[in-house]
């Protein structure tokens, strides 16, 4: 309901479609030639009456010519070619007419790639290609024993393409069928080198290398093939192979497996312990003698052979040992990628604990946590105890394996009003202590509708503030006093103002504004209202505006002055229009033949439109603001001379009265306090204008039924959107239960008003 405010607070400009002229400007005119890659471009003089030469025929690389030609007014290129319509060379140049393009429709070709396996087994999908828009190929799954995929080639051409490349192109007619075949190269034997580090097998590894190719043996023995046994290099010897020749450099020309064994000078001692990353099963590390590790008990009690580890630090290994777990623990993970192999305990998800406190919002609350996860404690300026522990700055917590409670902060000159719990993105709670100054130091809120957030929201005021509420009209509640007048309250507690009420309106919601010490809260109202100018059709919802042959509707463009007219005689009453319809008029520029004629001629006799003194009437000029606002006023049968009183910027303008009066009947709005009265609007804000007064408003696009026209340029998400569809669709209706908005119920014929 707000964006629909806010779109009606936009102006009035609307726009309908214009029986098509060749160009717009007047005197001589080029017409350029632009063929978009399949001929070349030509531009040529043309005056009135004259018609365009046709071109010749198009013939681009990979697309077909749709056998047509059309008009743009701005240079069309191959991505960016927005066609006016379908050029026919029989038309002749027209008196006014302006520079512009021609250029023709394009469809790409279509052709099928498919695959050959040129001996290999397996099969591969075909696939359908677009000229011009490029596909990644599918994995290569045709497979041939003893030989390597090296590449696609097409249709016996030498260049290779590789496995899942992206390709574009490959045809340049339409149905074509493109042959990729799969290249093969014969695979090269392979011989496996086996590294043994001596340590149950555990820590094995391997290396391939092709035959009869030389294999250079790691300088030093390695865990998982990342970790050196040793820092400082001094406790690894050499390799030793199968049949006990020891290597220390490389292996010349291997010709079959080969597995070699680490040697060692320092003696190599074995770490049990379970591994909580695989169920808890045992498993052996292995240590140099004299070697350190870091262990990390997070918290709990573990023990290293006799040794007892409550705190995480390095522990010597003389040794084979055995490192038990904590209590409850799932064991250990292990990490050899750090300066020393370190051991961390883990803790099961499944178990939780519990932490008890007072919720700020909630009153007494738990909050649950895994067993021996973390929680963050953020006194706030104040402090807090936990377990005989002062805490007094923000800190973490670790290793929590027992029901605990947070108890109460501390802080001098306030009052704790509770913990407020937060997340952060690992999703560890985060305690913060919330305040309130003691005494006169204190701060309120005031909670309400917000008219510029929409939604619920809350105000902050230091004890004392003063505080206006105006509702503007209508009766207002706060925390249980009513009042339909503009009241004063001093903030001394917190309250709740309710959502406004005025009889024929509907609330928006409360805008809040400040000036110098003092807060204002102004209730904001709808001025949709019912009331119809009396020579407009507020009953039937025939469509008044139609889109442009390309599916547009061009919602940002201007309106004319003809156009604006052709709406308002469509828009007629019926007998309004039978009392009134003529095609004679006095303006000099307003001929019998022009399209407009009738409309114009018509509305000027009811006094709706007027030309200048000079007898112009200037159909093709833009239209504004405050023309429209007059057409709207003057529909209702009044004639206004009076001075503004409304906007600033309309005081002495020759529309002021009828900008007055259209505004006091909800028809029109402003900016604030200004209204722009000589600025031009456009199409989708003059359909937007037009609903508002004639009380046509579907609420949501479900509102809507089905096989409506829609238009390329109008999203359903643009605030007109409705708007839009509203005023482009004849449909019949039924009114929803507030009358504001309406339902359709089916499509109708457009009529005829001509």
């Amino acid at each position: 309901m707000k964006k629909r405010l806010l779109a009606l607070l936009l102006c009035l400009v609307m726009v309908i479609g214009l029986v098509p002229t060749v160009f717009a400007a007047e005197g001589e005119v080029n017409v350029k030639i632009c063929y978009l890659g399949g001929g070349t471009d030509s531009t040529k003089n043309y005056t009135q009456g004259q018609t365009v030469e046709k071109p010749v025929d198009p013939n681009k690389l990979g697309y077909i010519w749709d056998g047509k030609w059309y008009l743009s007014y701005t240079e069309p290129t191959a991505t960016n070619a927005i066609a006016e319509k379908e050029w026919d060379f029989t038309w002749t140049i027209g008196s006014g007419a302006r520079d512009g393009y021609l250029f023709p429709g394009y469809s790409p070709i279509h052709y099928t790639i498919t695959f050959d396996g040129n001996g290999g087994t397996g099969s591969m999908n075909n696939i359908e290609m677009t000229y011009g828009v490029p596909t990644d190929l599918p994995k290569n799954s045709f497979t041939r024993s003893g030989y390597t995929f090296a590449g696609w080639r097409m249709n016996g051409l030498s260049a290779l393409i590789r496995d899942q490349a992206r390709v574009g192109d490959l045809a340049s007619t339409d149905g074509e069928t493109v042959t990729l075949t799969a290249q093969r190269v014969k695979a090269v034997e392979k011989h496996t080198i086996t590294l043994k580090s001596g340590v149950d097998g555990e820590y094995d590894y391997t290396a391939e290398v092709d035959d009869g190719t030389d294999y250079n043996v790691p300088a030093y023995a390695t865990v998982k093939g990342s970790k050196k046994w040793s820092k400082d290099a001094a406790s690894f010897s050499y390799w030793i192979t199968s049949d006990g020749i020891p290597v220390t450099s490389s292996i010349p020309n291997v010709k079959a497996d080969i597995t070699l064994t680490a040697v060692y000078s320092a003696e190599l001692f074995d770490i049990t312990y379970k591994d909580a990353d695989h169920d808890g099963s045992e498993m052996k590390a292995p240590a140099e003698d004299g070697e350190y590790v870091y262990i990390d008990p997070k918290g709990g009690e573990a023990r290293l052979g006799s040794t007892v580890i409550k705190t995480a630090g390095l522990y010597k290994i003389t040794g084979d040992v055995t490192l038990v777990e904590p209590t409850d623990s799932l064991g250990w993970t292990i990490n050899t990628n750090t300066a020393h192999t370190t051991f961390t305990v883990v803790w099961p998800s499944t178990k939780t604990v519990t932490i008890s406190y007072l919720d700020y919002y909630y009153g007494v609350d738990t909050e649950t946590i895994k067993y021996g996860g973390s929680i963050i404690v953020d006194p706030n300026g104040g402090s807090v105890v936990w377990e005989r522990t002062t805490i007094s700055s923000k800190q973490t917590i670790d290793y929590i394996r027992t029901d605990a409670a947070l108890a109460r902060a501390t802080r001098n000159g306030y009052t704790f009003y509770g913990w407020v719990v937060s997340y952060t993105p690992a999703g560890t709670p985060v305690f913060t202590a919330t305040w309130s100054k003691d005494y006169y130091y204190n701060t309120y809120s005031i909670y309400y509708y917000d008219y510029d957030d929409c939604k619920s929201e809350y105000a902050n005021f230091p004890y004392g503030t003063s505080v206006v509420i105006d509702p503007n009209g209508g009766t207002a509640k706060l925390s249980g006093t009513s009042f339909s007048t503009k009241q004063y309250f001093n903030i001394y507690r917190d309250y709740t103002l309710t959502d406004a009420s005025r009889s024929g309106y509907t609330f928006y919601g409360w805008d809040l504004t400040k000036s110098g010490s003092t807060y204002y809260f102004t209730a904001m109202w709808s001025r949709y209202k019912s009331d119809v100018p009396y020579m407009l059709n507020g009953t039937d919802h025939y469509a008044y505006i139609k889109g442009y042959p390309n599916g547009s509707f061009k919602p940002t463009d201007t309106i004319t002055r003809a156009e604006a007219a052709t709406i308002f005689y469509r828009l007629l009453t019926d007998s309004t229009r039978k009392a009134y319809a003529t095609t004679y008029n006095s303006f000099k520029d307003v001929p019998a033949t022009a399209w407009y004629n009738t409309a114009v001629s018509t509305m000027a006799k009811l006094g709706i439109v007027n030309g200048g003194a000079d007898g112009y009437f200037r159909p093709n000029d833009p239209i504004t603001r405050a023309e429209i606002a007059a057409m709207i006023a003057r529909c209702d049968g009044a004639y206004y001379t009076g001075t503004s009183t409304v906007f600033s910027d309309t005081y002495g303008h020759w529309a002021a009265g009828y900008i007055d009066r259209a505004y006091e009947l909800g028809w029109i709005n402003g900016y604030g306090t200004t209204y722009a009265p000589d600025r031009y609007i456009s199409r989708a804000e003059t359909v937007a204008v037009l609903n508002r007064v004639l009380n046509r408003a579907p609420q949501y696009t479900s509102d809507l039924t089905r096989n409506y026209t829609t238009f390329s340029d109008v999203a359903t998400s643009a605030w007109y959107y409705l708007d839009v569809e509203e005023a482009a669709n004849s449909h019949t209706y039924t009114r929803k239960s507030n009358a504001d908005y309406e339902t359709w119920t089916k499509l109708i014929a457009d009529p005829s008003w001509f």
